[in-house]
């Protein structure tokens, strides 16, 4: 009898400790994946809230708009502020990001020069992996919400001009599904004509682009 007690007594000891130590894993492995989503939606934040209402050319010297958002490989392209120069490098202090959804996996492009030449690819770094949805929603400023941006009414001189006062964010993972609402500056200053990017090509770029690791502490430098 004695013998058999014991037995089930290690019996069930054994099962709850694997279940313990199955939680304990699970746990650990659930908090680094949040720790990866905060720290990527910690850098689309800083972007978006130094969003500048400045348009760029494309490869082919077309003008382009200051916030394209709908695209088919791009969620949301656009110009932001207060790119940082410590090293005193011969460029602007604005930079072109823009965000982009491949598979399972968020990516963040920016590139090296703003009006962009024959052959100008974007750095591309990795936000986020095992992204299973993610979508942008634009709110203008009369309280409608756009897939598209700019809206197609933008392009109606009979409508009245609509801003762009908000940049709502869903993101679903196997582990969770985050939403997060951001507002650019209101009554930024256009900057077409402010730009002082003196390079027309990447090729007049000779410092080697950051690393795209992960788990790498991005912060104002590397952007």
């Amino acid at each position: 009898m004695a013998l058999a007690v014991f037995a089930v007594i290690g019996v069930l000891a054994t099962q709850i400790l694997r279940q313990m130590t199955d939680f304990g894993g699970h746990a650990v492995e659930r908090g680094g994946l949040l720790t990866d989503a905060q720290r990527a939606l910690e850098i689309m934040r800083r972007d978006i809230e130094q969003l500048a209402h400045r348009p760029v050319r494309d490869a082919f010297g077309d003008a382009g708009i200051p916030v394209a958002m709908g695209g088919s490989d791009r969620l949301l392209e656009f110009t932001r502020l207060g790119w940082r120069n410590p090293l005193g490098e011969q460029r602007s202090d604005l930079q072109r990001v823009a965000y982009a959804w491949d598979g399972d996996q968020l990516h963040r492009l920016f590139w090296r020069v703003l009006d962009r030449a024959p052959g100008s690819e974007p750095n591309r770094q990795l936000l986020l992996a095992g992204v299973s949805e993610a979508a942008f929603t634009a709110l203008d400023s009369a309280g409608d919400e756009h897939e598209v941006w700019p809206p197609a009414a933008a392009a109606d001189p009979d409508e009245p001009e609509l801003r762009l006062v908000g940049l709502r964010l869903r993101i679903a993972t196997d582990e969770f599904d985050v939403m997060r609402l951001w507002t650019p500056p209101q009554g930024f200053e256009f900057l077409e004509g402010r730009s002082e990017d003196p390079l027309t090509s990447d090729e007049e770029l000779h410092d080697e682009p950051p690393p795209d690791d992960p788990d790498a502490d991005f912060d104002d430098e590397d952007f």
